[in-house]
């Protein structure tokens, strides 16, 4: 009789999934990410980045002249990212930002921002109670 073989399992694998609240730092996390989407965006939205940011001061967004300016010279990709980010560091510019460029929430699918952005994103939204004022 044959017998039915089974690879071995790893024996590296997590105790729980990575995403399981338990075993995270939301703080730590919404900061990698949005170091992450400040290096993809660049130093016009982001006017003191660093090489390797380490305070938020170095990942601090610019004023609103030369974020409009940012997100009229990126992609749509970058723009739905650095919408995203704005939105998150100042709720009340959401609905009208939105309306200037012409982005919605549709814009924030995989589709639409590829996999590198889509994850920075998706990485700041399920972070995003790390958001706090004393930073």
């Amino acid at each position: 009789m044959n017998a039915i073989t089974h690879p071995p399992r790893p024996t590296d694998a997590p105790a729980c999934c990575p995403l399981d609240p338990s075993n995270r730092d939301r703080a730590q996390d919404f900061f990698s990410y949005w170091k992450q989407g400040a290096a993809l965006i660049g130093r016009d939205a982001f006017p003191l980045l660093t090489p390797r940011p380490a305070t938020w001061a170095d990942v601090q967004l610019a004023s609103m002249p030369h974020l409009l300016k940012a997100l009229h010279a990126l992609d749509v990709p970058r723009r739905a990212l650095l919408l995203t980010m704005v939105c998150l560091a100042n709720p009340g510019f959401a609905t009208w930002l939105q309306r200037e460029h012409g982005l919605h929430y549709g814009h924030l699918n995989a589709g639409h921002l590829g996999s590198e952005i889509f994850q920075i994103v998706v990485g700041l939204l399920a972070n995003q109670q790390a958001i706090t004022h004393d930073r």
